[in-house]
């Protein structure tokens, strides 16, 4: 079992690596830890030379402004 999950995140990772673009979509109704995550890795990503979209199906909430790249998601 321990290595499937290795090798479902290897898998994921060599994915990402042979992206050139991201799209990190959150849940519905998405929380503060939500947002977070999807900035964070967003910011990651960015980072490596990808370019990334943040997509919901419905908006960031006004009390998640706080959180940087919040008001970019589409």
């Amino acid at each position: 079992m321990f290595k499937d999950i290795i090798q479902e995140f290897e898998s994921a990772r060599d994915a990402l690596n042979r992206a050139e673009r991201v799209v990190i979509i959150s849940h519905v109704r998405p929380d503060a830890d939500a947002i977070g995550a999807n900035c964070a890795l967003k910011m990651v990503l960015k980072n490596f030379g990808k370019e990334v979209v943040s997509a919901c199906v419905d908006p960031v909430q006004e009390n998640c402004f706080f959180i940087k790249g919040a008001k970019n998601f589409v």
